[in-house]
């Protein structure tokens, strides 16, 4: 099976990442005539905001969810350990007994967060491994669609794996929300 890749396709986020990109394009535009007309003051002041557009694109982007052939993989955000919500993990499809759509206030690792406590709920998709742990992905800003389809194609890897755990409709998970404090 080829590898899949999804992101964050909420419509407020791509809007925000579309505005810091054309943010990041106008002021590359700026930089490069005011460099050609030798305006070094204008240019260093121009770099770092450019600088900023790009990498904070890069950031939205960089919360992606990965399946390959054997596993899935989500990477952790950037944010400093105090305010992390996403840790990196990695799960195989033969490990996985259970799936379920969980919202809470605590982080991948179901610790709190350190800094700041969020304002609403963070919802991820919890898998119950064979061996009792508990393995979490960020989801919050995946789209209803996407969610079903990311589910959909953990199913079929799992038979692929060769793991024929019965979980439950995704129609089922996507309702049947858990909350933990």
């Amino acid at each position: 099976m080829k590898k899949k890749r999804y992101f964050q396709l909420n419509i407020g986020w791509q809007l925000i990442a579309l505005f810091f990109l054309s943010i990041a394009i106008i002021g590359i535009y700026i930089v490069i005539r005011s460099f050609i007309e030798s305006n070094f003051l204008v240019t260093f002041l121009l770099s770092l905001p450019v600088i900023f557009c790009f990498y904070t694109f890069i950031r939205f982007e960089h919360n992606r969810i990965v399946l390959n052939e054997e596993y899935i993989f989500m990477p952790s955000d950037w944010m400093f350990w105090k305010e992390k919500i996403q840790y990196k993990v990695t799960i195989r499809y033969d490990e996985i007994n259970e799936i379920n759509l969980v919202k809470t206030n605590t982080n991948s690792l179901s610790k709190r967060i350190k800094r700041a406590s969020p304002i609403f709920p963070l919802t991820f998709l919890e898998f119950k491994c064979n061996d009792g742990t508990y393995k979490r992905i960020f989801v919050l800003y995946y789209t209803k669609k996407q969610r079903i389809r990311m589910l959909e194609e953990i199913k079929k890897r799992m038979k692929v794996a060769g793991n024929n755990t019965e979980i439950t409709s995704t129609s089922d998970l996507l309702n049947d929300i858990l909350t933990y404090e």
